[in-house]
């Protein structure tokens, strides 16, 4: 408790954050494939901003080919258009979606717009029966969950 999750490996906190979602079954595995594909260390360190998704079924199984980079920006922005998102998550047949973008800037804090996008991005997903587990701010040393912050 006074150390916060400093004292857990990465994948024991992604765990944690996947039990908030998936409630009487074992998360280990499918959060550390996660964290193996996804995390920190693949978009973390990037000189400009990039939003990715990663596409599960409805076991919260990453489908094979399941983390795809949808837009690339500037070193503040990346441009994301809900439809894009909703039309490639449907082509792959994904039940569940995780998203995941970097702050260049170091600061894994939502801005403004990470919010309505996120908003817009859950409200266009539910629409389709898709359901959004998460999504990330990561940076090189640090990362943000909508879920785990109570904004999801």
């Amino acid at each position: 408790m006074r150390n916060g999750l400093a004292g857990f490996a990465d994948y024991e906190v992604v765990e944690l954050l996947l039990t908030l979602a998936i409630p009487r079954s074992d998360v280990k595995q499918p959060a550390k494939a996660l964290l193996a594909r996804f995390w920190r260390m693949r978009i973390g360190a990037l000189a400009n901003e990039v939003f990715q998704a990663g596409y599960l079924d409805s076991g919260y199984r990453l489908l094979r080919d399941g983390i795809e980079t949808l837009e690339e920006g500037t070193v503040d922005r990346a441009a994301v258009y809900p439809r894009r998102v909703i039309e490639a998550a449907l082509r792959r047949g994904a039940a569940t979606l995780v998203f995941a973008h970097n702050h260049p800037n170091g600061d894994v804090q939502p801005t403004e717009q990470d919010k309505v996008l996120t908003r817009a991005l859950v409200l266009a997903a539910t629409t389709v029966q898709i359901k959004v587990l998460d999504h990330l701010i990561v940076s090189p040393d640090n990362v943000f969950s909508f879920r785990q912050e109570g904004l999801l």
